[in-house]
């Protein structure tokens, strides 16, 4: 097992692989603050950053961007960009919207993976 692969449960990702030590395989999840997810929220690509908060990643937009089409409860899907996770799988929804300046709005992204929930995960190896 190499570095950077994704890491799946049910029918979701929750992380990837961050290193190896001996016969334990280190994963980052998507909600661990030093991640970043390129994902695809309708027709807007943004990154998504880990928040250090369970199930919780964000979303910054330049208001220049069209958002009116994103609201509460629309699906976010990886977007396939940053090659390491394949596109168009959902990875959850968006449970809301905040201005944050006049310039940008954030984001917020709750997960549909909860790693907690499962002991057994899979790891996406390409041949």
């Amino acid at each position: 097992i190499s570095i950077n692969l994704p890491v799946a449960v049910e029918k979701t990702f929750v992380g990837q692989t961050s290193s190896k030590h001996l016969n334990l395989i280190e994963v980052i999840l998507f909600s661990d603050i030093s991640h970043i997810l390129p994902v695809k929220i309708n027709q807007l690509y943004c990154n998504a950053h880990g928040t250090g908060k369970p199930l919780l990643v964000k979303c910054l937009v330049n208001k220049d961007l069209k958002i009116s089409e994103i609201q509460e409860n629309v699906e976010v899907m990886t977007s396939g960009l940053g090659g390491i996770f394949p596109k168009d799988i959902r990875i959850g929804r968006v449970v809301s919207i905040n201005e944050i300046s006049s310039k940008t709005f954030e984001i917020d992204i709750i997960l549909d993976g909860n790693p907690l929930d499962h002991n057994y995960f899979g790891i996406l190896v390409s041949s």
